[in-house]
């Protein structure tokens, strides 16, 4: 089983469009940890996982669970180390 499944997202804020078809899976069992230059969308992906942001498009599964925006129920299977 996947742990977190990510499929088609997008996040735009005004004209930028930040995440643009993401598809991303993290299986069972695994650690996962995003590496890239400012500006390439890890914190925007993991705020929209935790369900802190709104996708503009896009499906996120979290252990068989769906993602709601909002809700946090999901967040249980997730460990989150922000950089600041």
């Amino acid at each position: 089983m996947d742990m977190l499944r990510i499929s088609g997202l997008e996040k735009r804020f005004g004209d930028k469009q930040v995440l643009k078809g993401l598809e991303l899976t993290v299986p069972e069992h695994s650690i996962f940890g995003f590496v890239g230059k400012n500006g390439a969308g890890k914190t925007t992906t993991m705020k929209t996982v935790l369900g802190l942001l709104r996708a503009d498009a896009g499906e996120i599964w979290v252990n068989g669970e769906a993602v709601v925006y909002g809700q946090t129920a999901t967040n249980r299977h997730i460990g989150y180390l922000p950089d600041v």
